[in-house]
C-alpha cells in the first residue's frame, strides 16, 4: 500500500516535468538547422532504420541483448550486483542482487546502442589519429536511436512484466518522460550542438508555473491516504 501510494504521488509529481521537457523538445526542433549535413544525416539513418525495419527481421534478438543490458548497466549504476544474463530469440532475462523502479524501466527509455555509439565516437575522436566525421555519427546514432523507438513501441503491445510490476500509470510516465529526455540531450550530442546549462535552464523554466499545482494535487492525495 505504501509502495503504491508513492509512485502515485511520484507520477504525478513528474507531469510537469513532461510538459518542460516536451515543450523544450519542440523548441529545439523549430531552432535546429534543419539542412545542415549532420541533421540531414541522422534524418537519412532514422529513415534507413524505418525501411530495414519494414523489410528484414534481424533486430529482435539485438534488442532482447539490448533491453538484457540496459537492466545490467542500470542495476551496476546503482550498485546492484549482476550474476546472470541470458539472451536468446524468445526472450531473456538478468539476474540481479536488487533492483529498483529505474532498473526495471531503464530498457524503454534508454536507446543502449545509441549511447554505446556516442561513447566509443567521442573516444575515438579524442584519442585515435583518424576522426570520425560529424556527419557518420549522426547518421549512425539516427538509426540506433531509431531502431530503440521503433523496438519499444512493438514491445509495448503486448504484456510486459516491468511494466505491470510497476503500475501502468507511473511506468508510462517515467518512460514517456524518459524518452523525452533521452532524446532532447542524445540528439544535440550526436550533432555537436548540446547545451546542457541552457535546456536545463528551459526545463525548469518551463515546468515551473505547473509544479505547485502538482505539488498541491500530491499534498490532497496524502491527505486522503492518511485519513484512510
Amino acid at each position: 500500500m505504501v509502495v503504491f501510494a508513492l509512485r502515485q504521488i511520484t507520477w504525478l509529481l513528474l507531469l510537469p516535468w513532461v510538459y518542460g521537457v516536451s515543450k523544450l523538445v519542440v523548441e529545439l526542433f523549430l531552432n535546429a538547422s534543419l539542412w545542415s549535413p549532420e541533421t540531414v544525416a541522422l534524418v537519412a539513418g532514422a529513415a534507413i532504420a524505418v525501411i530495414a525495419s519494414r523489410l528484414f527481421h534481424p533486430f529482435w534478438i539485438l534488442y532482447v541483448a539490448g533491453h538484457e543490458l540496459t537492466h545490467a548497466l542500470w542495476a551496476t549504476l546503482f550498485g546492484k550486483r549482476v550474476t546472470a544474463i541470458r539472451v536468446r530469440k524468445s526472450g531473456g532475462y538478468v539476474v540481479l542482487s536488487g533492483t529498483n523502479s529505474l532498473v526495471t524501466l531503464a530498457p524503454y527509455f534508454f536507446p543502449f546502442y545509441g549511447v554505446v555509439w556516442l561513447i566509443v565516437v567521442t573516444g575515438l575522436n579524442l584519442w585515435a589519429p583518424l576522426r570520425v566525421a560529424d556527419w557518420v555519427i549522426g547518421f549512425v546514432f539516427g538509426g540506433n536511436y531509431m531502431l530503440h523507438l521503433l523496438m519499444t513501441a512493438k514491445v509495448l503491445r503486448f504484456r510486459q512484466p516491468d511494466i505491470e510490476s510497476e503500475g501502468y500509470l507511473f511506468s508510462a510516465v517515467v518512460v514517456v518522460l524518459g524518452n523525452l529526455a533521452m532524446g532532447s540531450v542524445l540528439c544535440p550530442l550526436a550533432l555537436g550542438s548540446l547545451r546542457f546549462g541552457e535546456m536545463v535552464s528551459a526545463v525548469w523554466g518551463n515546468s515551473g508555473w505547473s509544479i505547485d499545482l502538482v505539488a498541491k494535487a500530491a499534498g490532497q492525495l496524502i491527505a486522503l491516504l492518511r485519513a484512510l
